[in-house]
């Protein structure tokens, strides 16, 4: 026999209602606390903070990193490296320039106010006139466009055998606008005059080489001697190779490159005319080279290393012999350590 539970109340009215209010409640709690959810805790009423009394400590608000000035970067749009040499800003590279030891230094600016020697002779026969690379000139480098006259600044010494920009070598130079540019020069010799004054040395640049300029790179070309340019028949200028090979060997950067007469060397470069008076004579033209070596370390060499240098190389272009050779600042040519090296084949 099957029992089954029956209830033994009565159902009434009440009993029913209390039964639909089971299925009900449960659904629309579960919606009030996920709403309740959602929209988040009621905000509490904070009170005012109280003023602080005199021995209360007091925070003193920080500006955000964000925030602090800037420094601008004076090197901007510049490159950085220049022959292999860390480029440098004007006021950086004046302390260097100060020690006055010849040491090779790149740095960025912008060049313009040329002047010209008007007493040069060397480039008689150059459409340029004073204007060639054969002369002498003198700039100065600034750190902008419009610098003032009071802004940290360069005077550079352009010597004869170094190329600039074409606005710079034509006719309206002298009212030519700066144009960006990285100058690879020379620190002063202590022997130089600025040693000894009360300006010191720290605004001299004797330049070698720029290496760029306006907006890319600048090759500057072989400097001829003047009425040079266009080669005579007999003169196939072959040795150029060869003299910058032994000027840098497989790496280091040329600063110079010129064919000329003998006795132009001396205008370029006075040291390499010195030493060669003791050699024997060329029997022609000669290749004038001088390189930037930095196969001995960069600018910021590491202990132990050393700091790049200048090779220059007088080579006999219609012989392929070596005439002579030196390190700039070192080949004193009154002294037997001066470096001279003759009847040595630069090439075939």
């Amino acid at each position: 026999m099957i029992v089954q539970p029956t209830s033994t109340n009565p159902r009434g009215r009440l009993r029913r209602v209390l039964r639909a209010a089971g299925f009900i409640v449960p659904p629309v709690l579960l919606l009030l606390i996920v709403g309740a959810g959602v929209v988040g805790p009621r905000p509490e009423s904070t009170p005012p903070p109280a003023s602080p009394s005199a021995t209360d400590p007091v925070t003193v608000a920080t500006a955000a990193p964000d925030t602090l000035a800037v420094v601008p970067d004076t090197l901007a749009g510049f490159p950085d490296a220049g022959a292999g040499l860390a480029v440098r800003s004007i006021a950086e590279a004046e302390p260097l320039l100060a020690r006055a030891d010849g040491a090779p230094i790149a740095v960025a600016g912008w060049l313009g106010t040329l002047q010209a020697d008007p007493a040069c002779t060397t480039a008689t026969g150059d459409t340029r006139g004073i204007l060639s690379p054969l002369c002498e000139r003198r700039m100065r480098l600034e750190p902008g466009p419009a610098a003032s006259a009071a802004a940290a600044h360069l005077h550079v010494r352009v010597p004869p055998g170094v190329r600039l920009p074409p606005p710079f070598e034509w006719p309206g130079a002298e009212r030519a606008d700066p144009i960006p540019v990285v100058l690879v020069g020379r620190a002063a010799h202590p022997d130089a005059a600025c040693a000894g004054s009360s300006r010191g040395c720290g605004e001299q640049l004797e330049l070698d080489l720029v290496t760029w300029a306006g907006d890319s790179p600048f090759q500057p070309g072989v400097i001829f001697d003047a009425g040079l340019e266009v080669p005579p028949p007999a003169i196939a200028y072959r040795r150029q190779a060869d003299a910058e090979a032994l000027a840098i060997g497989w790496s280091g950067t040329i600063l110079v490159s010129a064919v000329v007469r003998p006795a132009t060397v001396a205008a370029i470069d006075p040291e390499a005319a010195a030493v060669m008076a003791r050699a024997p004579g060329p029997s022609g033209l000669v290749w004038y080279v001088r390189g930037l070596e930095t196969t001995y370390g960069p600018a910021r060499f590491p202990p132990g290393d050393y700091p790049a240098r200048e090779r220059w190389v007088v080579l006999d272009e219609t012989t392929g012999t070596l005439v002579a050779t030196g390190i700039t600042g070192q080949s004193d040519p009154t002294a037997p350590r001066a470096v001279v090296e003759s009847g040595t084949r630069g090439g075939g």
